[in-house]
């Protein structure tokens, strides 16, 4: 992962990032690191990226439906 140079980033719409970090747990044989993400996080701008998420249908019902049907 790197940094992206400010002359390469286009703005056509507002930019929005999901701060996160890692969690390291050594005495995991399987997974020692996690990425826990923070969508409550404000911005400069007060808002945070769950603030900002457009509002879509509920699919769980949809979902719930394939996986219990899922051989």
């Amino acid at each position: 992962m790197s940094e992206i140079p400010q002359d390469q980033i286009v703005k056509l719409h507002p930019t929005y990032y999901l701060p996160h970090h890692a969690v390291t747990k050594e005495s995991s044989t399987t997974t020692k690191v996690k990425v826990v993400f923070d969508g409550l996080c404000k911005t400069s701008t007060g808002l945070s990226i769950n603030h900002v998420q457009h509002i879509g249908p509920r699919i769980q019902d949809e979902l719930f439906y394939h996986l219990i049907r899922f051989r």
